[in-house]
């Protein structure tokens, strides 16, 4: 543009599509897309006396996206300030000359079903949302005005600088930014990666106040320099980890940028070489040797701070098994020694770049590139489209990087191999010149493992034509079979569940969990190759059995899914149990606590620990036959398969495990809590984190129930009240950074929905009793005055009520209309939301199509008397408050 804007347009038109056909008008909309769905779009299911169900789905409505990247980070943070460019990213989003109510565009996106957020990179910062297609014009409005004339208002400055500190703290927890600091804290003084770029109270008040620095006037100074339209990229799309206690090992080296190499995707081709998992791979030998549960290597190209102008980080992370912990020094040595074998292996390549087989016997490097030059050529054919929200911020980014014409296929695809680069950073990949976090550098010493012996690739698919057909379904248990070809991809999703009765003890459900993660980590080495050619996989445990998931190119996608079921049964070894025993652990201690309490049938924490630690591999062996001995399957067949491939599905699981008879499935028993505030308060593991969570849960009483009017208006209740709330605790009270209502939903077990208000603050700062008392200030003062002095044409239109000073925008039902009228973006959107329902016990697939009809018909009356004979009638709704207290910070004085 003439100001030095570059702008990137970005049609959603599907193939085929006619643009006459999409307007901003619903009714426009249901004329020219619904009659499609009366080709495809039924399901049909039968079991041993069930017939078929057809559903229809309605018109759909579409999501509009945009993604602002300004070319500044935290590279730029001024020496005095570290930190102010992510202070900036808040302050922006607080108010504009011409809309200068605070969170007012947040208020406008969130309710009409639209999400906003913004993130600080170390060269760019980036700020993007997506809303209901016919809001989007005053909504672009809005966000142009952060940058045409932000407020930046003077009396927001402590505030969110709270906020910036709130959310330090959050991070102070997570592993990830722990090592990212880590390693930041390696560069050379004075230059830019040495900054602190998260920023908080101390870089960014004590600091600059005692040398007499006004931070206020440098943030308008920084905001003045950068914010400028020539450092700026817009990308339009629209109708034109919880702490983990686990133990990495991570290898870290510092090599040139290679954005000037991007055609060649280096560090994608040699992160794909060294985190192979199959057969003679590195990990693999780790896991032989008991030494190691995962490894990932290379760099995330859209991370900027690994990856920009200054440098790129490749990186090896291994996940060590708790065999491993006790030997650092000698996973190292192994990964040093395959480093070693594998500059070897290079050099040869070079040398010989025609030969396909190295002189030990395995491939060579040069090899490897055509096969992975075509599986990056077939993925980014038949990859799904992006959710716009994320399409527009990888385009935004990536016009800061790449021409115009490469922004899509720059980071997708191997357009230009070049071996001499990918042996120049292999060489480069020296104990010497590697940053090692949990140990000392360390030099390779001999291991005798083969490298790299890949034999080839069986499941790289050939075929990849489009198959139509209709839909079929199957006897015994469940099989549900939908053949998509709108998204016009050779695609397919495939999940199973193998439902029991057997898991009911703690230590058999502790078995259960154990023996899937088992599964998984020897598929992860006997099939790698599958995920390599484009081809997912997945074994997990759920509350009633066991859930196998397939996924990809539908032409091998049975042999995949036949390997899977051939090694169910296959006899573990003591390497598999002792491998995972460590790990399941920390992942009871870390999330355990919401489910207990939302599912009758879950154990207490301690019964899991106590069964973990007296289990052996006799249990293994005598729990496996006994849970497949009694077995229901529930099979969703999804995507370019057609109706004999969706029955060859059910019948290879059937035959693989022949299970003498089938489990009676019987009803989860509903977790009953007394009419009344139950406090529960438990510590948190970590002793030295400052964090301290409370959550507010309300199950609401009268689910399940067969009528749907419950669910919407818990829903409704819900989405008028998140603006609020965030209003209230966070931006008024700023008790965190971390604040929200949510509503949910237990489909797949008890059908129960309700809402939990949460809100993460710090303990140094804030103890819980008064956090709590503001949660309660809200529930229980703030709520009725929003809900009862409602006027009725505030319902169906935007109104607005004030809370303190804070006045937040009601959100419409017309609104939730329109967003139960947006159509799946993706393939794997439509699967997830109809295998939701096909696991649930009473599947309702047009659950949509209800919640509109019931919308159009409620009124103000309805809405008031739902909440006054729920939430509001405390002679019958139970309310749950836990707290998951500091330790660092607990007093016994402090009682709720």
């Amino acid at each position: 543009m003439k100001n030095g804007l570059r702008v990137m347009l970005i049609s959603s038109l599907k193939p085929g599509e006619e643009p006459e056909l999409i307007s901003d008008d619903s009714a426009v909309e249901s004329e020219g897309e619904g009659d499609e769905e009366s080709e495809d779009g039924e399901f049909e299911k039968s079991d041993v006396n069930c017939g078929s169900c057809t559903h229809e789905e309605s018109p759909k409505l579409r999501k509009a996206a945009a993604a602002l990247c300004v070319n500044v980070g935290s590279f730029s943070d001024p020496l005095e300030a570290q930190g102010l460019a992510h202070f900036l990213e808040h302050m922006v989003f607080m108010g504009s000359e011409k809309y200068p109510r605070e969170n007012d565009f947040d208020d406008y996106v969130c309710q009409r079903d639209g999400f906003t957020n913004a993130f600080t990179d170390g060269e760019f910062t980036i700020f993007y949302f997506d809303i209901q297609r016919r809001h989007f014009g005053p909504a672009l409005d809005k966000f142009a005005n952060f940058f045409v004339s932000p407020l930046l208002s003077e009396d927001c400055v402590n505030r969110e600088l709270e906020a910036v500190h709130s959310e330090y703290e959050l991070a102070k927890a997570n592993d990830h930014w722990r090592l990212e600091h880590f390693v930041s804290s390696l560069a050379k003084d004075g230059t830019p990666y040495r900054k602190f770029g998260f920023g908080n109270r101390i870089s960014l008040k004590d600091n600059p106040t005692s040398i007499g620095t006004n931070v206020y006037e440098m943030l308008r100074q920084f905001q003045l320099r950068y914010y400028t339209s020539q450092l700026m990229t817009l990308a339009i799309e629209s109708k034109v980890c919880p702490i983990k206690e686990m133990v990495t090992l991570n290898f870290i080296w510092s090599l040139p940028s290679m954005l000037p190499f991007y055609k060649a995707a280096p560090l994608k081709f040699l992160g794909a070489v060294v985190g192979y998992e199959g057969k003679g791979s590195l990990l693999a030998f780790l896991r032989e040797q008991n030494l190691a549960v995962e490894l990932c290597a290379g760099t995330v190209t859209t991370d900027n701070t690994r990856h920009n102008q200054m440098t790129s980080l490749f990186s090896i992370s291994v996940e060590l098994s708790e065999l491993g912990r006790e030997l650092p020094f000698t996973v190292a040595s192994h990964v040093f020694s395959y480093l070693q074998m594998l500059r070897a292996a290079a050099d040869f390549s070079l040398e010989n770049p025609d030969a396909s087989t190295s002189p030990s016997g395995g491939r060579t490097l040069s090899s490897l590139v055509p096969e992975y030059q075509k599986l990056c050529a077939a993925k980014f054919r038949f990859q799904e489209p992006l959710d716009p929200c994320d399409t527009v911020q990888v385009v935004a980014m990536s016009m800061q990087t790449f021409p115009s014409d490469e922004v899509y296929v720059a980071d997708s695809l191997l357009l230009e191999p070049d071996l001499k680069l990918y042996v120049d950073i292999i060489r480069r990949l020296t104990p010497e010149t590697a940053i090692v976090t949990l140990t000392q550098y360390f030099f390779p010493l001999a291991t005798n493992f083969d490298l790299l012996p890949r034999e080839e690739d069986d499941e790289v698919p050939v075929d990849l034509n489009l198959e139509p057909g209709r839909e079929n379904a199957r006897a015994f248990g469940q099989l549900w079979h939908q053949q998509r070809t709108k998204f016009n991809v050779p695609i397919a999703h495939v999940t199973v569940r193998l439902c029991s009765n057997i898991p009911k003890s703690a230590k058999q459900k502790a078995i259960l969990h154990l023996w899937a993660c088992a599964l998984d980590q020897r598929l992860q080495t006997l099939v790698y190759s599958a995920s390599e050619a484009g081809l997912l996989f997945s074994v997990s445990a759920v509350s009633n059995g066991l859930e196998i998931q397939v996924s990809g190119f539908n032409e091998k996608l049975f042999l995949l899914y036949q390997e899977i079921f051939d090694l169910l049964c296959a006899p573990l070894t003591n390497s598999d149990a002792g491998l995972l025993n460590d790990r399941k652990f920390s992942t009871y201690k870390d999330s355990h606590i919401r489910k207990y309490l939302t599912d009758a049938t879950e154990h207490l924490v301690v019964d899991y620990m106590k069964a973990l630690e007296a289990l052996s591999l006799d249990d293994f062996v005598q729990f496996v036959p006994q849970m497949l001995s009694q077995i229901y399957l529930k099979a969703f067949v999804y995507g370019n398969l057609s109706k004999t491939e969706a029955l060859s599905f059910f019948d290879y699981a059937l035959s693989s495990l022949k299970p003498p008879k089938a489990a009676v499935l019987t009803s989860l028993p509903i977790p009953e809590f007394p009419v009344c505030v139950n406090r529960l308060r438990v510590m948190n593991f970590n002793k030295v984190d400052v964090n301290t969570c409370l959550s507010l849960v309300t199950p609401l009483q009268g689910t399940p129930s067969d009528d749907l009017k419950l669910e919407v208006m818990n829903e409704l209740f819900v989405s008028c009240l998140k603006e609020p709330a965030f209003a209230y605790l966070r931006t008024s009270e700023t008790l965190g950074y971390s604040v929200g209502l949510y509503s949910w939903l237990l489909l797949s077990t008890t059908r129960q929905c309700g809402a939990t208000l949460t809100v993460c603050s710090q303990a140094n700062k804030f103890d819980s009793s008064l956090v709590a008392g503001r949660m309660y200030a809200f529930w229980y003062r703030i709520i009725p005055q929003i809900i009862f002095r409602l006027k009725p044409e505030a319902f169906q239109t935007a109104g607005s009520f004030s809370i303190t000073r804070q006045c937040a925008p009601f959100v419409k039902v017309d609104s939730m209309i329109a967003s139960n009228r947006l159509e799946d973006a993706t393939m794997e959107v439509e699967m997830r939301r109809n295998r939701a329902e096909i696991l649930s016990s009473v599947p309702i697939f047009d659950r949509r199509q209800r919640a509109i009809s019931i919308l159009q018909n409620l009124t103000l009356k309805d809405f008031q008397d739902f909440y006054r004979s729920t939430y509001f009638n405390n002679d019958r709704q139970p309310v749950l408050m836990l707290q998951v207290r500091s330790s660092k910070f607990f007093s016994n004085q402090y009682i709720l």
